[in-house]
């Protein structure tokens, strides 16, 4: 609303048309619509519709006079209630403007737990509101769900697409469950039943069910996977028949190697005993007592004396293309504490993966007493 007659320039006025055109002037912070124009040299007078710019405004009606320009004219403001109305609105609308378009669209009360500064009619406790210590809040039935903090946010339980649908899940780019692949609880099931088929990192539990274990029993699984074809496996035996046996494989171009024993096992039977290590090596020994030597001959040193070992069957078989290293030593008793020791040597004359052929025990000397003689075995290869 102006304050008081505007006047500045001049304006042109046409015949028959609504519009006038000024020059020098600035209509459009001066004139408001509803306000009257005429012209100092008289005429009728006109109500100003629109403001266009600041050099046109529309009329009503249109121009009644001659066609004339370069005219002095006035501007009568609009007095009483309409122009206090006219003014208000326009204040109004400024101030709807600036919260629709500004950085701050409404000011609201810090609100509580319970009664949220942004929410619902029907549902206080659901919405926005502000804590004390200036985090915000958003909470739903009363129950806080989730905060903004200084430089983080809290979320008190999340769930839905962005979580692992079970803990099994391995869908990329998922968030963990609680005890997703083991970590933090118990361990799962190997997936499919088949250690073959573990795509998730982490631990898994192989009962007596799951396939390509490393032998019979229970293992638990630690699986490392960088991609489909490239993995690492760690087992560990919790069968009582082989506690805490440790295994380890891993997939090459998408398949699996053989399993290999990382810790020492231990075997005997009738054959001897045997150990394996986690390299490979294997060592298998035996002690067999011949009792009494057997005569060959007339008991000169062209003729001693001999016992024979036969066949060494090995208590666990070397590896196919590894033929062990066999090594046989040998001692007698003597029959009398005054008679001197017997020399004793060895021999074997073949070996395989599975056995040792003819070994044989020889006394050296020309006495004919009967020793016992016995002889230590071992045989040193590979298992894998």
């Amino acid at each position: 609303m102006t304050a008081s007659y505007y006047q500045a320039g001049t304006v042109a006025v046409t015949n028959g048309s609504d519009t006038v055109t000024g020059t020098g002037t600035a209509f459009v912070a001066n004139l408001t619509p509803g306000e009257t124009f005429r012209l100092v040299s008289g005429g009728d007078q006109y109500e100003i519709t629109a403001v266009t710019s600041d050099t046109q405004f529309k009329i009503d009606p249109a121009y009644m006079g001659a066609t004339q320009s370069g005219l002095d004219y006035r501007i009568v403001p609009i007095r009483g209630y309409g122009a206090t109305v006219v003014a208000a609105m326009t204040t109004a609308i400024g101030l709807w403007t600036g919260f629709r378009d500004g950085p701050l669209a409404g000011l609201f009360s810090d609100g509580a737990a319970g009664d949220s500064a942004i929410g619902f009619k029907s549902a206080p406790g659901t919405g926005w509101w502000r804590k004390t210590n200036g985090d915000m809040a958003g909470q739903r039935n009363g129950t806080e769900l989730l905060t903004l903090e200084s430089g983080q946010v809290r979320i008190k339980k999340l769930v839905g697409d962005a979580v692992q649908s079970s803990v099994t899940d391995a869908v990329s780019g998922m968030l963990l469950k609680f005890g997703a692949f083991g970590l933090g609880s118990t361990a799962p099931k190997a997936t499919g039943s088949d250690l073959d088929a573990i795509v998730g990192s982490g631990f898994w539990y192989a009962d007596s069910t799951v396939a390509n274990k490393p032998a019979s029993g229970n293992y638990l699984v630690l699986h490392m996977g960088q991609t489909t074809d490239v993995a690492t496996q760690i087992a560990i035996s919790r069968s009582s028949a082989d506690p805490n046996a440790t295994f380890v494989r891993a997939k090459i171009s998408g398949v699996w190697q053989p399993w290999k024993r990382l810790d020492a096992e231990r075997g005997s039977n009738a054959n001897g005993d045997w150990v394996r290590f986690g390299d490979g090596t294997q060592i298998c020994t035996h002690e067999v007592d011949h009792g009494s030597i057997v005569a060959n001959g007339s008991g000169t040193l062209a003729s001693p004396y001999y016992a024979t070992v036969a066949n060494w069957d090995f208590p666990a078989s070397f590896v196919a293309g590894s033929v062990p290293s066999v090594t046989a030593t040998a001692g007698c008793e003597v029959a009398s504490a005054s008679a001197p020791r017997r020399a004793v040597a060895t021999s074997v004359r073949n070996v395989d993966i599975t056995r040792a052929y003819q070994v044989q025990a020889t006394r050296i000397g020309s006495d004919a007493s009967a020793d016992n003689v016995t002889v230590q075995l071992t045989a040193t290869g590979r298992w894998f």
